[in-house]
């Protein structure tokens, strides 16, 4: 199963897990374009990596296992360090399963599908993660991406689910494409979205 690649640095990392293998570590393959290398995140136990980002010269690969953590590896992912790691209820689980880079800040989106009393698009910073002020409730963020100034996410929560953005202060509401928002990219110039309807 493969999670959400990052090109970084003239390489390519792409997340990934093997149910034959992947169970207790995080892993991902590298490659220049002609090398590939595969590696472990030895950075706490995970079952999964989601997906990477990158700022500064700095990776975040978003891990799982019973509770969502974020390592980070600054010499381009040969050695890693656990950089967070959600208040997990016992028995519960939650996820990180999309990360998204605004002028060098790295946003999370969350799911706990536990809980969709709080905010779950977090702001990661050197002090660990909080929600971003004024988004709202709900169970899920999922997907997201930074595009001209902002960070647009989908937000799934006690309504259903709807798109929204943030510059980090403002947060916005948007009138989304029709269908479910199941992925984004982007060139820099634009912005799509891929949806999916119901059957």
């Amino acid at each position: 199963d493969a999670g959400d690649p990052l090109i970084m640095g003239g390489l390519l990392y792409w997340p990934f897990e093997d149910s034959r293998f992947s169970p207790g570590h995080g892993e991902f393959m590298v490659t220049n374009g002609r090398d590939w290398g595969w590696h472990v995140i030895p950075a706490g136990r995970a079952f999964h990596t989601h997906t990477m980002a990158g700022a500064s010269g700095t990776l975040y690969a978003a891990l799982s296992s019973w509770s969502a953590k974020i390592a980070v590896s600054r010499d381009r992912g040969t050695s890693w360090k656990l950089y967070f790691e959600y208040p997990t209820p016992e028995r519960k689980v939650s996820r990180i399963t999309s990360l998204a880079v605004l002028r060098g800040t790295v946003f999370a989106g969350l799911t706990t599908w536990y809980d969709d009393t709080s905010p779950k698009l977090l702001r990661v910073g050197s002090e660990g993660a909080a929600p971003v002020p004024g988004w709202p409730v709900g169970s899920e963020v999922t997907p997201t991406i930074a595009y001209k100034g902002w960070v647009y996410a989908v937000n799934k929560g006690p309504d259903g689910s709807a798109l929204w953005r943030t510059d980090g202060q403002l947060v916005e509401k948007l009138r989304g494409p029709d269908g479910v928002i199941d992925s984004f990219a982007s060139d820099g110039e634009q912005l799509w979205a891929v949806t999916a309807r119901r059957g």
